[in-house]
């Protein structure tokens, strides 16, 4: 059969080729194809002359169309790589698991109070408190497991949406939600729902941030913003009577104001092991050699242990002033309660926020006066290193900083 094929086709071949001989041969073929050839040349010769004048030919921009006037902002569109991938947890990147005794002691007070209020049910603060600073064991796995079954599947929705109900700030509802994708990074059985939590709280970091990159601040809070200047500082500090208050009020407003870190300073009077917590050393040859050293506060990570001296001769004065009629001395706590153990940064930010509420007649807290106190110094003009020096005093980025710096008051 393929011998075949391959025959008949070498015969058409064949045919082909003494039809074409006997065309040639024809005068009148020869005369009528040799006239078509030549116009065909002509027209392939013409057309690719055209193609190269097209090619280099410059385009001119039509000015006549859409001619409405556009008068919007500048508009620029970003793709941003897909970042959903996998969270690894932190103490598998650090290969120590656990967070420090402070954090763990906090974020057992959250988790089992948020737990309380969710399933009206108490747990085991020192199981909790356990597997917070990773040193937990199969029984205490066991009884978290047992205990949390809303963190599974379909019920880890319902408890998003119950903590999304309850916390609609947003930094609320990041910082009560920390707890929750702690505990779940350390079992296997809620590695999907670390997953699902971590990612929760990464989208709510993005929003909050670009929330705050608006410089946006609303009509009832700006009423809680106060003038910085040297002069209005000055002159409510001495109309406050009350020394306790005084001194308050004026480490929040003569010196760069920091965050609750006050509340732990110990009282002494040399450098020595003063690595860790935090200290007012006072020099007992020249009091204004006063200073701070901070080694124990929020970003202290970023920014390490911190001297904070050549304090104002006015700040000075207040301090020894309070000291003395405190009955303060070495060893004691700047503020302390009745048994000379420090207070809390929750009980400093109370009286920080009753004094200067009371002298301003309006509700203000500490994010209030650190606000404050950049818009201020954002006026000021200054050099991008003096910002900087003084994001630094306040424990602070620059950026941060710059969020701080509220240029408009919305309804």
């Amino acid at each position: 059969m393929a011998e075949i094929i391959i025959r008949k086709h070498e015969e058409e071949l064949k045919r082909n080729r003494d039809r074409m001989k006997i065309v040639r041969d024809n005068d009148e073929y020869r005369a009528n194809n040799k006239i078509y050839m030549k116009q065909y040349r002509v027209n392939k010769k013409a057309e690719l002359k055209k193609a190269y004048e097209d090619v280099n030919k410059p385009t001119y921009i039509n000015n006549t169309i859409n001619v409405i006037k556009k008068d919007n902002e500048v508009k620029l569109i970003s793709v941003k790589i897909d970042a959903k991938k996998e969270i690894t947890p932190l103490w598998k990147r650090t290969g120590v698991k656990g967070t420090t005794v402070k954090t763990a002691k906090t974020y057992t007070i959250w988790f089992i109070k948020i737990h309380k209020e969710f399933k009206n049910d108490v747990l085991n603060d020192a199981i909790i408190n356990r597997i917070f600073v990773g040193k937990y064991d199969e029984n205490d796995e066991k009884y978290i497991l047992k205990n949390t079954k809303y963190l599974y599947g379909d019920n880890l929705v319902k408890f998003i949406e119950y903590m999304k109900n309850k916390y609609t700030n947003i930094s609320t509802l990041k910082t009560y939600i920390s707890p929750f994708v702690s505990m779940c990074s350390y079992f296997e059985e809620l590695e999907p729902s670390y997953q699902v939590l971590a990612r929760l709280v990464l989208d709510l970091n993005d929003l909050y941030e670009a929330q705050r990159d608006n410089n946006e601040i609303t009509i009832e809070n700006s009423k809680k913003l106060f003038d910085f200047t040297p002069g209005a500082i000055n002159t409510i500090i001495d109309k406050i009577t009350n020394i306790n208050d005084k001194l308050i009020y004026s480490l929040y407003t003569l010196i760069p104001p920091r965050r609750l870190e006050y509340a732990s300073v110990l009282i002494v009077d040399n450098i020595d092991n003063t690595k860790d917590g935090n200290f007012l050393v006072i020099d007992n040859i020249c009091k204004y050699n006063l200073k701070f050293i901070f080694n124990d506060f929020k970003t202290v990570k970023a920014f390490g242990s911190q001297i904070i001296e050549n304090l104002p001769s006015k700040l000075v004065d207040i301090i020894y002033e309070y000291l003395v009629d405190n009955g303060k001395c070495v060893g004691n706590y700047l503020f302390s309660k009745k048994n000379n153990t420090s207070i809390t940064n929750v009980c400093l930010g109370r009286r920080l926020s009753v004094v200067f509420s009371k002298i301003y007649n309006t509700e203000i807290s500490l994010r209030f006066i650190r606000m404050s106190y950049s818009i201020y110094i954002n006026s000021l003009g200054l050099t991008n290193n003096q910002l900087k020096n003084k994001a630094d005093l306040m424990c602070h980025s620059v950026r941060v900083n710059s969020q701080y710096n509220k240029t408009k008051v919305i309804g």
